[in-house]
């Protein structure tokens, strides 16, 4: 069993992350894809309850809105304490969505379709766009949360 759980609501933010994260945090991370934000979350607390097992919960936040993006978060957070009973867990929000991040990389997938399918996009990426994508905030903090937990666990 691997030592922490990473949590999304689309198997495409769990395609995402494992091509973005390093290697080694990917090859130590239970990757489970959910249906939806509300499965996500529930899916979350019963890891946090039952598996007694770190958790970092990625959802889209869906909007831009500072303060809408607060409130989920919070919101999220809160439900979720109660099942945690000490396990260390972390919700983090992409604003507006995980896949929105493989779309800022400023290279030649701008001359790409407007809506490429993701897989395209994501096996297409060098070396140096991943690298690029992997100092974005959303990737820095979810990669600092399971190096931490990895560190503790060990």
């Amino acid at each position: 069993m691997k030592p922490v759980y990473l949590v999304t609501e689309s198997s495409t933010n769990t395609e995402i992350l494992k091509k973005l994260l390093p290697t080694e945090l990917v090859y130590r991370t239970e990757f489970v894809t959910a249906r939806g934000r509300y499965s996500a979350s529930s899916l979350s607390g019963t890891i946090l309850s039952e598996r007694m097992r770190p958790v970092a919960l990625v959802i889209n936040a869906n909007t831009q809105e500072e303060g809408a993006i607060q409130e989920q978060a919070s919101t999220i957070t809160s439900l979720l304490l109660p099942a945690s009973s000490g396990v260390p867990y972390k919700v983090f929000m992409a604003v507006p969505t995980v896949e929105a991040i493989i779309f800022q990389v400023k290279t030649d997938l701008e001359t790409r379709l407007a809506h490429p399918p993701v897989t395209s996009v994501l096996n297409s990426l060098n070396a140096g766009q991943i690298q690029i994508l992997q100092q974005q905030s959303l990737i820095q903090q979810i990669t600092q949360f399971l190096a931490n937990v990895l560190s503790q666990a060990a």
